[in-house]
């Protein structure tokens, strides 16, 4: 096993892709191929403190751009990306490298809310809520409850960086 990896995808790489191992360091692929274990994401996606990150870097998306702030300091990059990225989440099952694997496609809420720390019991994590196109307001445990139960919507992702379809208290 490779000094942050992880052992099934060291594994799945030698016996399918030899000498690919090296991918096994980086944390998205294994969260996009390896993670077999039902999960569920809670995530902002205009996130100040992961934005941060990505602007100070200078990374840059190939279609749209750097990851910078619009006039109004709203990171649209970095949440049009990360929203793109964790809708395709439901996908895994037949995405992933090990997809046969996964019993159940991990669950997403992701609010266009700016607040990191998500794992407090207040208003400012339990209170978001998003309202999908033609539907009605959704909050963390009305969605985390559908995924639980094999139910729908287990994928609620804000559509709308400037918070159009989403309420943070």
């Amino acid at each position: 096993m490779s000094a942050r990896g992880d052992e099934s995808c060291d594994a799945w790489h030698r016996l399918n892709q030899p000498g690919t191992e090296s991918a096994c360091v980086d944390a998205q692929h294994v969260v996009r191929h390896h993670v077999t274990t039902p999960f569920f994401v809670r995530a902002g996606i205009i996130d100040s403190l992961l934005s941060g990150n990505y602007e100070e870097s200078g990374v840059r998306d190939p279609v749209l751009g750097p990851f910078g702030r619009n006039a109004l300091g709203v990171p649209l990059v970095f949440a049009t990306v990360l929203a793109r990225e964790l809708r395709m989440f439901s996908q895994l099952p037949s995405t992933a490298e090990e997809g046969s694997l996964i019993t159940r496609g991990p669950g997403v809420f992701a609010p266009s809310c700016a607040i990191h720390d998500t794992i407090h019991s207040n208003n400012q994590v339990f209170g978001a809520t998003i309202t999908p196109d033609g539907g009605s307001p959704k909050r963390f445990f009305d969605v985390f409850g559908a995924w639980r139960d094999a139910g729908v919507p287990s994928t609620v992702v804000s559509q709308d960086p400037m918070r159009l379809d989403t309420f943070c208290p």
